[in-house]
């Protein structure tokens, strides 16, 4: 009888064996020429644009980013996340950014056609004006995302969120896990395509 690299974590699991295995474990992930090349092949990245804007992913530079595969199947998204961008003070910083950058804006909205005011929004929102740039590349994580539906990532996953909630039916844990990773890799493949244009 065949096992998936899915169900024998399960087995193992449920044996105890895989104590602390997200923390000591992490999945082998592809050579980043292998994933792009697919992606080009399946049409899911860069369709119709030229090899030179292809090229924009510089595999040469590319780090993935192992820890953004981590699906956490607790986090839950609500209105209370977003509260501080409804205070006067997020409003008047945004409105002070509008002013000062209202040329640079202007550009991008005769180019674009993108409304400065939403503009400002959404890079408080994302990076508080330019305050949070983080410490990764954006190019390396999408591309790192595109891998969350990898056999091994998945597997991977369901261990770890099992591990995290064991009271949880491990088949809905697994069902979660799925569902989670199908939708941000969507979400990264969108991200990249729109990159790639933009370059």
């Amino acid at each position: 009888m065949r096992f998936s690299a899915t169900c024998l974590l399960a087995v193992l699991l449920s044996a105890g064996v895989t104590q602390h295995l997200a923390a000591e474990y992490s999945p082998v992930l592809p050579l980043p020429e292998t994933v792009l090349k697919q992606l080009l092949e399946t049409g899911e990245l860069g369709a119709g644009l030229p090899d030179s804007v292809i090229q924009y992913l510089n595999l040469a530079e590319l780090d993935y980013l192992p820890r953004a595969l981590q699906i956490n199947i607790q986090h839950r998204e609500d209105n209370s996340l977003y509260q501080h961008l409804r205070l006067p003070e997020t409003v008047s910083a945004c409105q002070k950014f509008l002013y000062e950058q209202r040329d640079t804006l202007q550009v991008i909205c005769d180019t674009h056609g993108a409304d400065p005011s939403i503009l400002s929004a959404i890079w408080f929102t994302e990076s508080r004006l330019g305050e949070n740039t983080g410490d990764y590349l954006v190019r390396d994580l999408c591309f790192t995302l595109t891998l969350l539906e990898e056999p091994e990532v998945i597997a991977w996953n369901i261990a770890s969120a099992c591990e995290n909630e064991p009271e949880r039916d491990p088949e809905e844990v697994a069902a979660t896990v799925r569902k989670r990773s199908q939708r941000k890799r969507k979400w990264a493949l969108r991200e990249l395509n729109i990159l790639l244009e933009l370059y």
